[in-house]
């Protein structure tokens, strides 16, 4: 088990901000495209290696993202709305991503493959920005979990500046 840390930066017209590890080492770069519309978040190892990018789809009524791995695996993650709660759902070929938890509110979530836990993600609160801490319990897990947190930070913001214009 170890925690990668994402503290994302308060004023911003780029999203651009370092994943860390438990030392503070950065272990990744993550990188959002400036656009109107759309949203391409890529996110690269150190290494400066390619890990994946995430793309947002247009002209859906819920948020959908597809994530493309380095490997050539894919990964579709989608917003739903079942009996007015919110939901996250998540599709691979590879792999079954459960997500429990409340991920709207005390953005505090554990995430399953099939009925093993693989890591949880949970919002830093009293912090300055949007603070973030992810713990990977399954390492083989440790990409689509920063991107799951990605995705539904993406979401909250999204949410949020809706919101704000109504």
């Amino acid at each position: 088990m170890y925690k990668l840390y994402i503290r994302q930066k308060v004023f911003k017209l780029r999203d651009v901000y370092p994943v860390l590890d438990e030392d503070g080492n950065a272990v990744y770069q993550v990188e959002q495209d400036f656009r109107l519309i759309g949203n391409t978040v890529h996110v690269n190892h150190v290494s400066n290696q390619r890990s994946f990018v995430i793309d947002r789809e247009l002209l859906r009524l819920m948020p959908r993202y597809q994530v493309r791995f380095n490997d050539g695996s894919r990964m579709t993650i989608r917003q739903r709305i079942n009996l007015f709660r919110k939901q996250i759902e998540v599709s691979s070929k590879d792999y079954q991503l459960n997500l429990k938890g409340d991920f709207i509110l005390d953005l505090y979530f554990d995430v399953y493959n099939g009925t093993t836990k693989v890591g949880y993600i949970e919002k830093a609160f009293l912090a300055w920005g949007d603070t973030f801490v992810i713990t990977v319990l399954d390492p083989e897990f440790e990409e689509e979990l920063l991107a799951l947190l990605i995705v539904v930070d993406d979401i909250l913001d999204m949410e949020a500046r809706s919101h704000a214009n109504s």
